[in-house]
């Protein structure tokens, strides 16, 4: 797959879900988008497509795999850019300038009998 061709990393899967920290959503290679917050049903729709994904740069993020098996994402100074299908700006919806969580490893998942788009 070319470097155009690459998914996203990092995203916020849909206009559903919230833009906040525990709706962000990590590609994972022959898995497909994932939930990083792991608790509850999210296991579930793991294999998602991103249709409609939205990277979290586009909301001011950055983020940073670190060596420990950790991504830390951090509020940056970029202008937010995400909008709605309407085309109204889709803000974060929560006030931390950071956050982190473990980052998912395609080997350790497994896959849903139906997997979500």
């Amino acid at each position: 797959m070319s470097e155009k061709m690459k998914p996203t990393r990092y995203v916020i899967i849909n206009d559903c879900d919230a833009p906040e920290p525990r709706m962000v959503c990590q590609w994972v290679p022959g898995v497909g988008y994932c939930y990083l917050d792991r608790r509850g049903i999210k296991p579930t729709y793991d294999g998602m497509t991103g249709t409609h994904a939205t990277p979290v740069e586009a909301f001011g993020f950055v983020w940073t795999d670190n060596p420990d098996g950790t991504v830390s994402f951090y509020r940056s100074e970029r202008p937010v850019t995400a909008t709605y299908q309407d085309g109204k700006l889709r803000r974060w919806q929560d006030r931390a300038d950071g956050f982190e969580f473990r980052r998912l490893v395609a080997g350790a998942l497994k896959m849903p009998e139906n997997p979500h788009a």
